[in-house]
């Protein structure tokens, strides 16, 4: 099933699936598939389904970019255009137990993709945004309902990650590459 499920996943695999949904409910048999995720976050599946509703909720995305400022004596400044910044996409997903999640065992899940750095595709609609792997760069919980055992029934999780598309070795401009030159006895090639 982990196949399917990753092949889903993929543009080609999502396509196959709604073409196999739409024949199945012209059958009258859509009910006996599984659900299509709305979309996915490494482990993080969203969906709705008749057994389980997660999704995410306000989400925003910020793209920027880097200009340097040259004054210029009797005028404006003159500006150069040197990058994109990082990208950034904030989100939140509201848990709750009675539409078949665990609130604690989803959160805990998110905070160790963030914990070991994990790079994941944040896919919506069968398609990779920005084309590159996201980072969590920040969680926050809200817990807003718990059982009278302390069981969390309700919480609000907000999440932001980062664009981490890989650099080729060496990076943009070969800043990490190590210079081996004059590096014995404690001397540096910065000269």
């Amino acid at each position: 099933m982990a196949f399917l499920d990753n092949f889903k996943k993929t543009e080609l695999g999502h396509s196959m699936y709604v073409q196999a949904q739409q024949v199945a409910n012209a059958l009258g048999l859509g009910r006996y598939l599984p659900t299509s995720a709305l979309g996915t976050y490494g482990d993080l599946v969203f969906e709705v389904s008749s057994s389980k509703v997660l999704t995410y909720d306000g989400y925003s995305r910020k793209t920027s970019y880097k200009y340097a400022s040259h004054e210029v004596i009797g005028s404006a400044p003159v500006l150069e255009y040197l990058g994109p910044n990082t990208e950034e996409i904030s989100f939140v997903i509201h848990f709750n137990a009675m539409l078949g999640v665990n609130p604690a065992e989803e959160s805990d899940k998110i905070r160790q993709m963030a914990e070991e750095g994990r790079r994941e595709y944040f896919i919506i609609n069968g398609t990779p945004l920005g084309g590159a792997p996201w980072v969590i760069t920040e969680v926050g919980d809200e817990v807003s309902n718990t059982d009278r055992t302390g069981n969390i029934l309700i919480s609000t999780l907000s999440i932001t990650i980062k664009k981490a598309p890989d650099l080729p070795m060496g990076g943009v401009s070969g800043a990490n590459v190590a210079n081996n030159n004059n590096t014995e006895n404690g001397q540096s090639s910065a000269g």
